[in-house]
């Protein structure tokens, strides 16, 4: 479960650059989840930061935003193992630059237990 979420972030990540659609985001991610024998991303996968958190817009299907320098995105894609109660849920906060991305923290991708 891990392993796919920290892949489809990844996916995502990799695409993130002026002129992408927040929904390109979110398929890209979709694709290594459903390639894992999941179900596929639940809600959304990530949202804009601003002065206020999840602010702007969300990452999912059919949300054509279009990333622009200068936005900041967190991106936490996810992978539910929903009949072994499990969901994997791996990002970063990502700038969105003339060239692509740059991350702006690193977290730990390791398995948590929850309750």
């Amino acid at each position: 479960v891990l392993e796919t979420s920290v892949g489809a972030y990844q996916a995502m990540r990799d695409i993130r650059r002026p002129g992408v659609t927040a929904a390109e985001m979110f398929e890209a991610g979709e694709r290594v989840v459903k390639a894992a024998g999941f179900q596929g991303q639940r809600l959304r996968a990530g949202h804009g930061m601003g002065l206020t958190y999840g602010e702007g817009f969300d990452v999912y299907r059919g949300n054509n935003t279009v990333m622009q320098p200068g936005y900041v995105v967190i991106l936490h894609a996810m992978a539910p193992a929903e009949d072994e109660g499990l969901v994997g849920f791996s990002g970063d906060n990502l700038l969105v630059t003339t060239n692509g991305c740059e991350v702006l923290n690193r977290a730990p991708y390791q398995l948590q237990a929850g309750e």
